[in-house]
């Protein structure tokens, strides 16, 4: 039958309450499919199907639908600053202040901050590895690492080859505590997939905190697994020396 099809008896009362009238809903198909803004409506030439899909999401005539999407759009405001404040929680709030720790003493700034984050990490000796952990309620490796940086109010990256790249890159003979070390992966070893805080240096090795899989423990370079696995070092305490890193 020639002419504009009519929106079938099925919904036709929740409908006439939405648009005013049934007239008003079938001028919806007055251009026709192929003359639809919507592209699935544009493919196909089914004008039936046209009339009731196209007419119920047209927003002139679906002002729920504006509501519901600029309440969304609220939503997200509100909570986006509060789900990245959520992601900073691991961190520790309580600073450590860099400057006090190099008044009164015989060391280098560099040294006496080294010797005080070291004590602090030597205090989470023996919490549980937790993969992706970042809190005394169990760690990983880099979340180890960026947590007791945190402490003195410098923030670093929550992987180990972002951390790789936040310092000054070190030659082997030029490390000292409070560096970071970086190993290959238990599977990978030619790609960063662990790291280490030097705590003591030796002739030819040195000793560092880490969390390892067995939880937070001290280990030597010269062992096996790490000796094989050793890519690069870098340092990122001269950082908590300059006046912008220290909170």
């Amino acid at each position: 039958m020639a002419g504009t099809p009519k929106v079938s008896t099925f919904a036709s009362a929740f409908e006439e309450r939405k648009y005013g009238s049934l007239a008003q809903l079938n001028r919806a198909s007055d251009y026709g499919s192929e003359g639809c803004r919507f592209e699935s409506c544009r493919s196909h030439k089914n004008s039936k199907r046209h009339t009731r899909r196209c007419a119920f999401f047209l927003p002139e005539k679906h002002p729920s639908m504006r509501s519901f999407l600029r309440y969304i759009t609220l939503l997200s405001l509100i909570f986006a600053p509060l789900a990245s404040k959520a992601q900073m929680s691991d961190l520790s709030e309580v600073f450590i202040d860099a400057e006090v720790l190099v008044e009164d003493t015989d060391q280098t700034p560099a040294a006496s901050v080294a010797s005080t984050i070291i004590a602090e990490a030597m205090k989470y000796l023996g919490t549980p590895y937790r993969w992706g952990g970042k809190n005394p309620g169990g760690f990983d490796c880099a979340g180890f690492v960026r947590y007791v940086y945190s402490r003195f109010g410098l923030t670093l990256s929550p992987s180990a080859p972002s951390q790789s790249k936040e310092g000054v890159r070190l030659k082997r003979e030029d490390l000292a505590p409070g560096d970071l070390v970086f190993y290959g992966g238990s599977r990978n070893t030619k790609a960063i997939g662990h790291v280490g805080l030097v705590t003591e240096v030796g002739e030819d090795s040195f000793k560092f905190i880490h969390a390892s899989n067995t939880g937070v423990r001290v280990s030597c370079s010269t062992e096996p697994y790490y000796k094989a696995r050793y890519i690069c070092a870098c340092r990122v305490i001269d950082k908590l020396l300059t006046v912008g890193a220290v909170n």
